[in-house]
């Protein structure tokens, strides 16, 4: 019996090229979760820019719409100085010194103990940004993200980042505010994983 060695060899190779095709079709792409970045959302604009608190302003997450008006369906509103202290419709907020990214779990239930997250340092108060009396300008502090439930009880994560048009990087009483700049992942899968990737 004579062997086509040769032919052996493309048929092998063939079925080779085969099994690796097969087995790169059963692969199932890993799911990487990406948080949404939100810019320049207006709030209560007409309100003279400057201290005194705003009139509120509610966020919902599933449309991505901001709103004067309370329709209780919203997750988030902002209300204070610049409208810029969240507060979480369903309960209080956790804060976790960590950037955005770095944040991969929900933390334990003793953090969450804020029924609003806000101005920093002003009667023994924790929050995501300092504010000067007397220049009246807001500044955003680093590794400030917070973690609650929204209106259906999903897992949530977001991070401030800035309350001035354009996010500019040394704003004065000129530039307009409040423009709400903010990225933010909800797990909607129900589980506790927070991990997110840019």
């Amino acid at each position: 019996m004579r062997i086509n060695y040769k032919q052996a060899l493309v048929t092998a190779s063939a079925a080779v090229v085969i099994l690796v095709a097969c087995g790169k079709d059963d692969e199932k792409p890993a799911i990487k979760n990406t948080g949404v970045m939100i810019t320049d959302l207006a709030a209560d604009t007409a309100a003279a820019t400057g201290a005194g608190a705003k009139a509120p302003r509610y966020f919902t997450f599933a449309t991505k719409l901001i709103s004067a008006a309370d329709t209780g369906k919203w997750d988030i509103s902002f209300t204070g100085t610049y409208n810029g202290d969240v507060t979480a419709k369903n309960g209080k907020i956790a804060f976790v010194d960590s950037s955005f990214d770095a944040l991969t779990t929900v933390p334990n239930d003793t953090a969450f103990k804020y029924s609003a997250f806000g101005i920093n340092a002003f009667m023994g108060s924790v929050g995501w940004y300092n504010y000067d009396m007397t220049t009246h300008i807001l500044t955003a502090l680093p590794n400030r993200t917070m973690v609650f439930k929204n209106n259906t009880g999903q897992y949530v994560k977001l991070q401030m980042i800035s309350l001035y048009k354009g996010n500019p990087v040394a704003p004065t009483r000129q530039t307009p505010a409040p423009y709400l700049t903010f990225q933010y992942f909800v797990q909607t899968n129900g589980s506790k994983n927070l991990a997110t990737v840019k």
